[in-house]
């Protein structure tokens, strides 16, 4: 059995608040200091894991010198701890002949799965697209995401690639979450997640985690202490969080361009009837 738990997601989804609350749930405080949570559950694309596999710079490698070495790179990565936390947008599947994700060091996943609809708005804050090259992004089938510098790259595919990959994932024990359930009852979903990765602790120990990474607890320590994943581009990283903020931000036709792409899993997840 592997040791690598994957933290998964499609981007903008809620990745870095499951990290985030596992932090602080581990490591009272470290939450005050959120640019910490790359050194608790680095990203699988990290130069650490890619480049001591690579002959020249991994700025130079091909997406097939680089998934050549994936596995190699995720063993890397377990190397590094009994119990490994890795952040991931891959898809579940392979890319050029080698698996997304290795089975072989490979225990578990978490997954968090977000309202398309809610991405998008999310995303195009994020970046400082336009809502429509948002969705254009969304909705893209095989969509590789730009390589980590010095390191390597993510295929996320379309947000609907990405959701049906995990969700019919059968080579591991995945515990999928809703974002929109997270906010609802943050201490249930948590203390499901803390049970799922048999972790000792008390509810007590869920509800004060909670309290640390609240979207206003975060904001505030982002303010005070910054966040290193916040993209140059972006003034917040944490900026609302708001479930349904679509209603007031997407076209009906914007709504229908995201709903026919996605909306199997969408219904699968009771965001459409």
């Amino acid at each position: 059995m592997g040791k690598i738990v994957w933290i998964a997601s499609y981007p903008k989804s809620g990745n870095t608040w499951v990290r985030l609350f596992l932090m602080e749930l581990l490591h009272a405080g470290a939450a005050r200091t959120p640019s910490r949570v790359q050194a608790f559950a680095p990203n699988e694309n990290a130069a650490a894991f890619y480049q001591p596999l690579l002959e020249g710079s991994a700025s130079m490698a091909t997406e097939a010198d680089l998934a050549r070495v994936r596995p190699q790179a995720q063993a890397l990565a377990a190397s590094r701890q009994t119990y490994a936390l890795l952040k991931t947008h891959n898809l579940r599947g392979t890319h050029l002949g080698t698996p997304t994700l290795d089975p072989a060091v490979t225990a578990a996943a978490v997954y968090m799965v977000r309202n398309p609809l809610d991405v998008v708005v999310s995303y195009a804050a994020f970046r400082n697209w336009s809502v429509d090259e948002a969705i254009n992004r969304v909705i893209e089938p095989g969509r590789i995401l730009p390589r980590a510098l010095g390191g390597s790259y993510m295929i996320s595919g379309s947000w609907a690639e990405n959701v049906a990959s995990w969700r019919t994932a059968r080579s591991e024990p995945v515990l999928t979450l809703r974002y929109e359930d997270c906010v609802a009852d943050p201490a249930g979903c948590f203390g499901r997640l803390a049970s799922f990765l048999r972790l000792p602790v008390s509810p007590a120990d869920v509800g004060r985690a909670v309290a640390a990474t609240s979207f206003d607890a975060l904001a505030k320590a982002e303010r005070e202490s910054g966040f290193d994943e916040r993209p140059a581009e972006t003034e917040q990283f944490f900026r609302s969080g708001k479930i349904g903020a679509w209603k007031d931000k997407l076209t009906d036709a914007q709504v229908a361009r995201v709903v026919d792409a996605c909306g199997v899993e969408m219904q699968h997840f009771g965001y459409v009837n």
